[in-house]
């Protein structure tokens, strides 16, 4: 045994320089030189789990003959050898120089189930305690080991200990390093190392790949870095960083942009600190961390753009329109510059947006937005403070005596821009379903220049102006006075006392006789009235506008419709009236639902009124505004039996192209050619040529308004054989006007 030293040397220097691995077959190796410097038959780590209680087999040497059980000896419950576990704890040599002289047992059954004659088996104790263990078989002869021997093999057995934990102590470093590395990534950081004294840097593998580089050819130094930083970051960073290295400033932290490789640019966080110094206390080296923020800074932008900015046009929104007036409501009271803000709001949007939808409501708000940015200079602001209401901030008006008329010009052009057409498209694209939309604007205004108001109050007066501008009709401007303030203040009361009116049942249905030449009632018009608490019966031309503009128009339509489903149900259940028809005015907004035919046959259908006695009432403006759409759903009414009329004729722009196209059963004159027909020739010219009109076109005729006999006969003579008006009847209550109607016959 005189060269067992020269074998250990030569075993230890077998593990040098692996790398992890090689150490397994290294292992194996040693094992194979061991065993045949002993004279063994088979030689084997086992190393133990411990934490699971159990002990596997992990390297294994075989001599010629000699059959592997490696795989035989996988996850062995430590607590089933006792008799080897614990002698081996307390760093005991297990030799066995002649298992079948071992007493019977479980373990001397497992050991001559393998053949095994003879083994030793040596503990492994590291710096955490008992590991496992080493030990060599014999199966070709008894073996007795000589102390010298058994010396040997516990240096052999520590030599693999060593080794084992040079591996767990490399694999531990390098699952750091890679947890690291993963960590880096994951945080898109890089790492750099710069000698201040060369210029040279050392960078991680990350740090190349953040600019789109390839690690195994990138090379970095101050002066590429400082290159790559954007232009307009290179003086702030150099700043920061000599305030850094002179002791101004306790670290290094920037964020930058840096040009890729690509050439488009990455938002960058740096991070820097000293990490060697001279003996004269100058800075030699610097190390640190490069972090991609990009998609952090984007995100803080689209934060930045839905707290400051309005999603649907990408204007600014109220509240960074109101930081903005604020701002030049402080400039104007400290240098007395004068200023305007204009509210701007969509005439009748809120029907297109329903019967349209929402989409296409919002690519024309869109549209909008881009027309009112080209009217106004660079320095003003168009902001959409939500639904169909813009405003405009001109902060830089002219310093004249009066600056009235400069801010006239530039309302009255925004109004202009908005009344040439809008092309609508249908989500499809189809070419075919192109068409022009009109729109038309309110537009309220005031001027500022010194005063003491706030954002809010100005922007009040703005609001006032615009009501004031839609009380007008719309498509018109109107500067603030403070005389509409009182205005809007009544407009607002009388706003909730209609919407307490709808919820409170204070809403009436009125019904007006429509007779014939002989005088007989052949239906009525239904005609709504508001018993207000305290003023009293306010008529329709009061109230619908404002209803049509606040939204309550369409429960108020529906209301209409159930009085007038009810009371044909009604009389449909009795001879008596069982003839007579009635005439329902129907607005804009509710004509143009899309599932109003629908909803008018449920109707039917749930109430049992025949639909062939409804007529709904048309303005010429409402049917004009959508001609094709408006058509086609005239002819879908029809088609169920559902009559039409063309309410207050000549007084809109109707052109005899579209009334030859329009699904009519009838048209009415309107009241004010009948009030003047006596007295004013033109008037009764008028009348006349409707009235041929019709008759050419097979469509009935009633005059509305018929208050004298005069008129009525005047009327006949031209060929009108129906009325309506307070010659035959007021609007009446239901059981006044059916008393009316048994009266004068139906």
């Amino acid at each position: 045994m005189a060269d067992y030293k020269d074998l250990l040397f030569h075993l230890s220097a077998s593990f040098i320089n692996l790398s992890l691995d090689q150490v397994d077959a290294a292992i194996n190796d040693a094992l194979g030189t061991m065993g045949r410097f002993v004279d063994a038959d088979r030689a084997y780590v086992f190393a133990h789990d411990l934490a699971a209680g159990a002990t596997s087999n992990t390297h294994e040497w075989c001599g010629p003959g000699t059959s592997p059980q490696i795989h035989e000896l996988q996850s062995i419950p430590l607590e089933s050898v006792p008799d080897w576990v614990n002698p081996h704890a307390r760093g005991e040599v297990i030799h066995i120089p002649d298992v079948n002289a071992m007493p019977a047992g479980p373990l001397r059954d497992l050991l001559a189930s393998q053949e095994i004659l003879s083994l030793i088996s040596l503990p492994m104790m590291g710096k955490s305690g008992y590991q496992g263990f080493v030990g060599f078989d014999s199966v070709r002869q008894h073996r007795n080991y000589l102390d010298e021997e058994v010396r040997l093999l516990g240096l052999f057995a520590n030599l693999l200990v060593s080794v084992e934990e040079r591996r767990q102590a490399e694999q531990s470093i390098a699952e750091s390093e890679e947890r690291l590395r993963l960590a880096l990534e994951a945080a898109n950081q890089g790492l750099f190392d710069l000698d201040l004294m060369t210029g040279r840097a050392i960078v991680s593998p990350e740090y190349a790949r953040m600019l789109g580089y390839d690690p195994g050819t990138f090379q970095e130094s101050r002066d590429s870095w400082l290159s790559r930083i954007h232009p307009e970051d290179q003086a702030m960073v150099m700043g920061i960083l000599e305030d850094y290295m002179q002791g101004r400033t306790p670290r290094f932290r920037v964020e930058c942009r840096m040009q890729t490789r690509w050439s488009d640019w990455k938002w960058v966080l740096c991070l820097g600190r000293i990490q060697k110094w001279s003996p004269e206390g100058r800075p030699l080296r610097l190390l640190g961390t490069h972090t991609d923020i990009t998609e952090q800074k984007q995100a803080l932008e689209r934060i930045h753009h839905l707290a400051y900015f309005d999603p649907v046009t990408h204007l600014p929104n109220r509240k960074l329109m109101l930081d903005r007036l604020r701002q030049n409501l402080v400039n104007s009271a400290r240098y007395g510059r004068p200023g305007a803000l204009m509210l701007l709001d969509l005439d009748q949007f809120k029907d297109f947006n329903v019967t349209q939808g929402h989409a296409a409501g919002d690519r024309l708000l869109r549209e909008v937005a881009g027309r009112l940015m080209a009217c106004v200079g660079e320095g003003d602001t168009v902001a959409r403070l939500g639904g169909d209401e813009f405003v405009i901030l001109i902060g830089a008006v002219e310093p004249e005596a009066d600056s009235t008329p400069g801010i006239e010009t530039l309302a009255l052009r925004l109004l202009s821009s908005l009344r040439k057409p809008f092309t609508y498209r249908n989500q499809a694209g189809d070419a075919s379903a192109h068409r022009d939309i009109h729109v038309s604007a309110s537009l309220g205004v005031v001027l500022f220049k010194g005063q003491r108001l706030s954002a809010e109050e100005l922007l009040k007066q703005a609001d006032t102006a615009m009501y004031a501008a839609k009380s007008a009709g719309g498509d018109v401007l109107r500067f603030f006075d403070p005389r509409m303030q009182t205005q809007l203040t009544e407009r607002i009361n009388l706003e909730r006392d209609l919407r307490e009116a709808v919820d409170k049942g204070q809403l009436l249905a009125l019904y007006q006789p429509q007779v014939d030449a002989a005088g007989r009632v052949m239906g009525a018009e239904l005609l709504l009235r508001w018993h207000h608490p305290t003023r009293g019966f306010i008529s329709p031309g009061q109230f619908i506008g404002l209803a049509e503009e606040c939204g309550l128009i369409l429960p108020i339509g529906e209301w209409v419709l159930d009085q007038a489903f009810a009371r044909l149900a009604s009389w449909a259940s009795s001879p008596r009236f069982a003839r007579l028809s009635l005439a329902v005015n129907v607005s804009a907004l509710q004509f143009g639902l899309s599932g109003l035919v629908t909803h008018l046959l449920a109707r039917a259908s749930r109430t049992g009124a025949p639909l062939a006695r409804l007529k709904l009432e048309l303005t010429e403006t409402l049917l004009l505004k959508d001609i094709e759409p408006s058509i086609a759903r005239m002819k879908e009414l029809r088609d169920h039996g559902i009559g039409i009329a063309l309410d207050d004729f000549g007084t809109g722009y109707s052109s005899l192209t579209y009334l030859k196209r329009l699904p009519l059963d009838q048209i009415k004159i309107d009241q004010s050619f009948v009030r003047d027909m006596a007295t004013n020739p033109s008037d009764a010219a008028i009348i006349r040529a409707i009235v041929t009109l019709a008759q050419s076109l097979e469509i009935a005729v009633i005059a509305e308004g018929v208050e004298t006999t005069d008129q009525r006969d005047a009327l006949r003579d031209i060929g009108c054989l129906m009325y309506q008006g307070y010659l035959y009847g007021k609007p009446l209550p239901i059981e006044a006007f059916e008393n009316l109607a048994l009266e004068l016959g139906s």
